[in-house]
């Protein structure tokens, strides 16, 4: 018998597809925004850099681990349900947070 909690409700998956889909979504738009980010102080330009790097690290991880019950193995993996609900959770907070932060950016400039 497997240890932990385990969702095997339908719209659990459909959940997982949400939040995964909303984090590519979310980190495309950040990464985005970083990548035509325009300063003319070097340490903003880097930062920017690596802000557009991360974004899309997180939307590949995102889209890698979304994808992969549903292409390996016909959607069996090692990872419980839960485990990978609370992986997209972590993912797409950071996602929402730096987005958050944007959205603020944008609002203070109008």
């Amino acid at each position: 018998m497997p240890r932990g909690a385990t969702l095997t409700y339908p719209f659990s998956e459909t959940l997982l597809l949400i939040q995964r889909a909303l984090t590519v979504v979310l980190s495309g738009h950040n990464a985005f925004y970083f990548a035509t980010y325009r300063s003319h102080q070097g340490k903003r330009r880097l930062g920017a850099i690596v802000l557009t790097f991360i974004n899309l690290a997180i939307g590949a991880e995102s889209l890698a681990f979304g994808l992969l019950p549903w292409t390996a193995r016909g959607g069996n993996t090692a990872l419980t349900l839960g485990s990978r609900l609370v992986a997209a959770s972590l993912s797409l907070a950071v996602a929402m947070a730096i987005a958050a932060l944007i959205f603020r950016q944008r609002i203070r400039r109008r």
